[in-house]
């Protein structure tokens, strides 16, 4: 696990995964595909960058800087581009908006490409989340410009240092090409869609400010021993679970992005439980995107969020923790540990092996549903699997 300081100093980046799906569609590809992490730093007058350290407030630095460059203007065609957005910062939660009224259309979250574009009215992106647009220029001409901004938003939406209108970057147009992709109207199906009637159990795991420090579950992080774990921070392999998560108790609050390792999960419900931040609130919930895959959330304050999780078939400790590195720093931060599946061929959950998995595996053929035998690929070895199994 790299601390935040090893993040802010530069260990951040893209790891862009591919598959056969993804591959036949019309997207933007070369440099139309352009990543662009987007982070925030502190630099002395000298152009030195300084780490200020982990604090309660976090870190908001006094310049923006994308892929590491301030004032980051990217040359652009009339053409589509596919963004791949990641927050790199250490605490800030950005509200992205192109100045000119540009849609922000979503196609992709954490865990991959949606099922079907989504267009919002600006994109709520707290750090080490992940976001794919399709941002389509064709529209333009030569010497538009266009900039994308974070927006303003209520300062208690987000907690302390958040909400200030900045300028990320500007895209100049400086070339005419002919345009001739289309934003599909399909993506990728999800697989296997989540239904809260087949959950096996619960757990509620409420977010606390006590003694001066934030809790995860009413515990921190145990230096002493690092593999603790509470009862309820355990679960049999392949448990279809609905986690209940709250943000509302402690006289301080913030809006932590947690963060899951080694499992992706589907968002249930939001709901507010204090009146008094539903105007706060409304300054950001229309940036929210919670479709698809997610493996990190904005909880806001006052706020309680419920995830299906279907746990992960490989057994082992996995950690989750608040993605706002100096809160993860000072202890915001918990293990979860799995044991083994009990059979990995039963892929329906209905307690027994038949043609119905057999189905589940060919609806899912090289995809990393409807997996057996543990490779995150479905093909003839999980068949195989399944005959053994069944």
């Amino acid at each position: 696990m790299m601390t935040g300081q090893q993040v802010y100093m530069g260990l951040k980046g893209f790891l862009i995964v591919s598959d056969p799906q993804e591959q036949a569609l019309d997207l933007p590809r070369g440099e139309f595909d352009l990543p662009l992490c987007i982070h925030d730093a502190d630099f002395t007058n000298d152009n030195v960058l300084v780490y200020s350290g982990a604090n309660m407030m976090g870190h908001f630095g006094n310049t923006q800087l994308v892929n590491g460059q301030p004032n980051y203007n990217y040359s652009a065609a009339t053409k589509a581009y596919r963004l791949r957005l990641l927050n790199g910062s250490q605490s800030r939660i950005l509200k992205l908006a192109f100045d000119d009224g540009t849609p922000i259309i979503v196609i992709g979250v954490d865990g991959g490409l949606l099922e079907a574009p989504e267009e919002y009215p600006y994109l709520l992106m707290g750090p080490g989340e992940r976001y794919e647009l399709w941002a389509d220029f064709s529209d333009k001409t030569v010497g538009d410009r266009v900039i994308l901004n974070t927006l303003a938003y209520d300062e208690t939406a987000g907690g302390i240092g958040q909400g200030d209108e900045l300028e990320i970057m500007r895209f100049t147009i400086d070339r005419a090409e002919v345009e001739t992709l289309t934003l599909p109207s399909t993506l990728v199906p999800m697989g296997e869609v989540y239904d809260v009637a087949d959950i096996q159990d619960e757990k509620y795991w409420p977010i606390t400010f006590e003694g001066g420090m934030f809790l995860l579950n009413g515990a921190m992080w145990d230096m002493t021993d690092m593999t603790a774990t509470l009862e309820n921070e355990r679960a049999p392999g392949d448990t279809l679970e609905l986690i209940t998560m709250t943000n509302h108790e402690g006289n301080i609050q913030f809006a932590p992005p947690m963060h899951f390792h080694g499992r992706q999960f589907q968002i249930h419900s939001r709901s507010m439980v204090d009146p008094d931040s539903i105007d706060a609130y409304n300054t950001v919930k229309d940036g929210i995107v919670d479709s698809g895959w997610q493996d990190t959330f904005m909880i806001m304050p006052n706020e309680t969020v419920q995830f299906l999780v279907r746990w992960s078939r490989h057994p082992g400790l996995f950690m989750w923790h608040c993605h706002n590195l100096p809160h993860e720093d000072m202890g915001m931060m918990r293990n979860f540990l799995l044991s083994e599946v009990s059979c990995p061929a039963d892929l329906t959950h209905d307690g027994v092996v038949n043609i119905s998995d057999f189905l589940e595996i060919i609806a899912n053929w090289d995809s990393p549903f409807g997996d057996v035998t543990g490779d995150d690929k479905t093909d003839v070895a999980d068949i195989l699997a399944t005959i053994g199994d069944w």
